[in-house]
């Protein structure tokens, strides 16, 4: 499992889950989970642990492709944070 510094658990599983993941996002989207602070923290929180201790997960393209889907539905929605990790993931990539 990855755990974040204040506890949270985030599941190491992203390979096997990530396409479930964004697919259960798309569809919160429809429902305005995009305005969510509480949401968009989350995800912040999540892929700053990907991108800082887990560059191996972001690597395999599938995961890149999903996290960086995931982000743009939060950019798309206005949040600044999620612009910034869309960069980072974009240059952790290439």
């Amino acid at each position: 499992m990855i755990r974040s510094s204040d506890g949270n658990v985030y599941l190491n599983s992203f390979v096997r889950l990530g396409s479930g993941i964004a697919a259960n996002l798309l569809r919160a989207f429809s429902w305005g989970y995009g305005f969510d602070g509480m949401a968009k923290d989350e995800i912040v929180k999540f892929a700053n642990i990907l991108l800082a201790d887990h560059k191996e997960i972001i690597s395999e393209p599938a995961n890149a492709i999903n996290l960086g889907g995931i982000l743009a539905l939060f950019v798309e929605a206005g949040w600044l944070e999620a612009a910034q990790l869309l960069m980072r993931l974009e240059s952790a990539v290439r």
